[in-house]
């Protein structure tokens, strides 16, 4: 089996853009371990690419969590709670990471006026 069809297979494991367990399971009895390895990388980069994970310091308001899904139409977003954010977000979305918080722009802000009087 080519690796085209086992992405095939992937992308027809999905019902209504979610993962069908009964689909996942008959196909993986029919594969051997090699090809079984291939068919779960591709599920998990499928995944990855209809789903994005938030983390924040706080749970969003509703009004935020409205305007991040009306950002990101069509896909499955995640929010995750990390107390060492501070007064940021951070957003990734499949292989791209947005960070976006105060440490890292007084970071940045401290990193640039280093340099400014160096000079």
């Amino acid at each position: 089996m080519t690796k085209k069809q086992l992405k095939d297979l992937a992308l027809q494991s999905y019902t209504k853009d979610l993962l069908d367990q009964k689909k996942v399971e008959s196909v993986a009895r029919l594969l051997t371990r090699f090809q079984l390895k291939q068919y779960i990388r591709e599920l998990r980069n499928s995944e990855s690419q209809k789903t994005i994970n938030i983390v924040l310091p706080h749970l969003p308001a509703k009004t935020d969590q409205q305007m991040l899904s009306r950002l990101f139409a069509g896909k499955r977003i995640i929010y995750h709670v990390d107390k060492t954010l501070l007064l940021g977000i951070k957003i990734i979305d499949n292989d791209q990471v947005y960070d976006l918080n105060l440490k890292d722009t007084l970071d940045n802000l401290y990193g640039r006026n280093c340099c400014f009087w160096e000079r």
